[in-house]
């Protein structure tokens, strides 16, 4: 997901990746309603069994292609874009439904704190990989790391390194053994109830609902910018290679790294919704920050700040939404959450199909309109935050 939208810039066209992500988005606007209800209605485990299933199939295929065909058109790995983008829409939900339902109401904190640190350091590595393999490099010192050289390699290798982690991925989620529960709700009701039943749900609760809206707009705002802007804005604005591209993104993820070890501690967990405000403040300041910053050392900061607000910023929200929602209404809710999440990126991202965005003297001016997402997200928290707290949870 580093090496597609790279491959996009430097090789074929960001305007075409531009449209393709428009495209994908607007078909993940159905899919993840689809794939809350199945996260409610189904063992989340063989949910994750099956889409590592598919995810293997797609690389695999996209592998042999590469190694087959003499001319290795866009559309592969537009496609491998596009089922990793829909795969994630079901993921994301069905780990956090996973992990409420098999954890104490006590510990929401720690477990999702630790999700939080298993997640971003693995995409802490596979950025730090992604940095050496889409590009390439000499031999060089890089921040006093010695970095041998490197030759790029092409793109239907790097996913035949991602096929590899389905398979482990597969053998892992297979050795899973899981006490049946009980007690666990399983709503059987057609598609079109199920779906009833989630929107039901938050409209009886509206506070809930602009929480888990507003408190999304950093992360709508920086998965816009991994996937989106940052590839033109590393090439135009910073002058830089697919290199300093990859390594934006671990620093991004070590800075996320370490909120997930200490955010619950240092924030703790009994004002998350203006800890989330505050958060996204800092977030919209770095974002103005890098409108105007060509230093690469100092961009690097500001992604490693980013991080650790996006991260702590996530463990915050999860948790209190764990307390809040019920275990068998978790995948609906999370999928109208992702709906509003897809509205705000098809907005956002038809903004920055404009030519002005496209334009290298003002590509980094889409970095400003993330601050304005970020700041219009704090405030809305800001102006919730008291009777929020007093809502009834898991009702």
């Amino acid at each position: 997901m580093l090496a597609v939208p790279w491959y996009f810039s430097a090789q074929v066209d960001a305007a075409i990746f531009q449209k393709i992500y428009f495209i994908v988005t607007l078909i993940s606007l159905f899919w993840g309603l689809i794939a809350g209800t199945l996260v409610d209605r189904y063992d989340r485990k063989q949910i994750f069994i099956w889409i590592n299933v598919v995810g293997l199939i797609t690389l695999s295929l996209a592998t042999i292609l590469g190694f087959i065909l003499s001319d290795y058109h866009w559309i592969i790995p537009a496609v491998v874009y596009a089922i990793t983008f829909f795969i994630y829409n079901i993921h994301f939900p069905a780990l956090y439904a996973f992990a409420q339902e098999i954890t104490p109401a006590s510990a929401y904190g720690k477990v999702t704190s630790k999700l939080e640190v298993q997640g971003q350091l693995t995409w802490t590595i596979a950025g730090g990989v992604a940095a050496l393999l889409i590009s390439g490099t000499a031999a060089s010192s890089f921040y006093g790391i010695s970095i041998p050289a490197i030759n790029a390699w092409p793109i239907h290798w790097i996913f035949l390194i991602d096929a590899c982690t389905y398979i482990c991925s597969l053998y892992l989620i297979y050795k899973i053994s899981i006490a049946k529960n009980e007690h666990k709700i399983i709503d059987t009701d057609s598609l079109r109830q199920r779906l009833k039943t989630g929107f039901s749900y938050l409209k009886k609760h509206p506070l809930v609902f602009i929480f888990g809206n507003a408190s999304l707009a950093v992360f709508v705002c920086i998965i816009l910018q991994a996937t989106l802007t940052n590839p033109s804005y590393v090439k135009e604005h910073l002058h830089a290679s697919g290199a300093v591209y990859a390594w934006s993104d671990m620093f991004f993820s070590a800075g996320a790294l370490l909120a997930g070890f200490f955010s619950t501690r240092l924030l703790g967990e009994n004002k998350p919704i203006l800890s989330i405000a505050y958060l996204s403040l800092v977030a919209a300041a770095m974002f103005v920050f890098q409108v105007f910053n060509t230093n690469l050392s100092l961009f690097f900061a500001s992604f490693f700040i980013v991080g650790i607000c996006n991260a702590a910023i996530r463990i915050q929200r999860i948790t209190f939404l764990f307390r809040f929602i019920p275990n068998h209404l978790i995948g609906r809710a999370s999928s109208v959450f992702f709906m509003s999440n897809i509205v705000f990126r098809l907005g956002l991202t038809a903004i920055f199909t404009l030519p002005i965005f496209l334009t290298p003297t003002y590509v980094s001016y889409a970095c400003g309109v993330y601050a304005l997402v970020s700041i219009v997200g704090a405030v809305a928290l800001f102006l919730i935050r008291e009777k929020l707290i007093l809502e009834p949870t898991q009702s």
